[in-house]
């Protein structure tokens, strides 16, 4: 090992004594010595560098220098995503490193971006019990909690739409229906402004709304949504997408409780169709489709019979 990557093993250890310690200014100082001879003796996207750059961000950071703070994080950021997989964690904790630091520079359209970059890693490399998701949870919701980007942005801003529906999709889980209802209906209404009518995106809320107000008793306002929402999907999918049977079975359920059974029954044939094609966990389950599909056929053989019965009985 040379002589300067001695310094920098002293330097940075030293460095993090003092920082545990609260003496930040002597921390500081030995981390600027380890970054002088990292910049001198490395390539300028090794990892290291980026921890280094990383760790000197914290602590400008904690000093309230948040200028120069954010010149770290920023080359610490380049780096990583430079030479780490797209979902490393330690993308997802630089992410939110700026994303904290952004959101207290008041530039709340770039921290709720990197908040979202680093969620959607956390998501999927961490368990659903993991303290790191809890912590960025929190910093989203408190950016949505204070509605801050309907001060900053335009009403009809893709990102308030985007917002009004995970705000939706939080107040639905919590089994409050009408606040619910009120984001949802605000995230179409921002949708339909600025998306061409047979955008996928609009066919999502579209289902989302219909489920609500399938669950609401409101059925002929689902029956309408339920059917905009089949045909988005049936104009930009293939003809086999799982989203495709999702929806010919939620219109098929709405169908049956209307007690239109041909109709219903018409629906649940797609479905069931869909499901045998492609058995896979993304098809709604193919058995209890067939009962339902088998079930409604032999309901309207009993009808059929009754209305022969009928004509037999008035002939006669």
């Amino acid at each position: 090992m040379s002589f300067s990557f001695v310094f920098i093993a002293i330097y940075n250890s030293l460095g993090i004594i003092y920082f545990d310690l609260n003496e930040k200014k002597k921390a500081l100082e030995l981390y600027e010595k380890c970054k002088n001879i990292l910049e001198k003796v490395l390539n300028s996207d090794h990892p290291d560098l980026a921890t280094i750059y990383s760790n000197l961000g914290n602590l400008y950071f904690d000093l309230n220098e948040k200028k120069k703070a954010l010149e770290l994080y920023e080359k610490c950021k380049n780096i990583f995503e430079k030479v780490l997989n797209s979902d490393h964690p330690d993308l997802a904790k630089i992410y939110n490193n700026l994303g904290i630091l952004y959101d207290n520079l008041n530039e709340k359209k770039k921290a709720l971006e990197l908040y979202e970059k680093c969620k959607n890693i956390f998501e999927k490399v961490l368990n659903s019990d993991h303290p790191d998701l809890a912590k960025i949870y929190n910093n989203l919701g408190n950016l949505y909690y204070n509605n801050i980007f309907e001060k900053v942005l335009n009403s009809d801003h893709p990102y308030l739409a985007a917002i009004y529906n995970n705000l939706g999709n939080l107040y639905k889980d919590l089994n409050e229906k009408k606040n619910a209802l009120k984001f949802y209906e605000k995230c179409k209404n921002i949708l339909e402004k600025v998306l061409n009518s047979d955008h996928p995106d609009l066919a999502k809320i579209y289902n989302n709304l219909g489920n609500l107000y399938y669950n609401l008793n409101e059925k002929k306002k689902a029956l309408e949504l339920y059917e905009k929402c089949k045909n988005i999907l049936e104009k930009v999918l293939n003809s086999d997408h799982p989203d495709l049977a999702k929806i010919y079975n939620n219109l098929g359920s709405l169908y049956d409780n209307l007690n239109e059974e041909k109709k219903a029954l018409e629906l649940y044939e797609k479905c069931r169709s869909l499901s045998e094609k492609n058995l896979n966990s993304d098809y709604p389950h193919s058995s209890i489709i067939f009962n339902k599909s088998n079930k409604k056929k032999k309901n309207l053989e009993l009808m059929n019979n009754a209305e022969c019965m009928v004509s037999l009985m008035s002939f006669h």
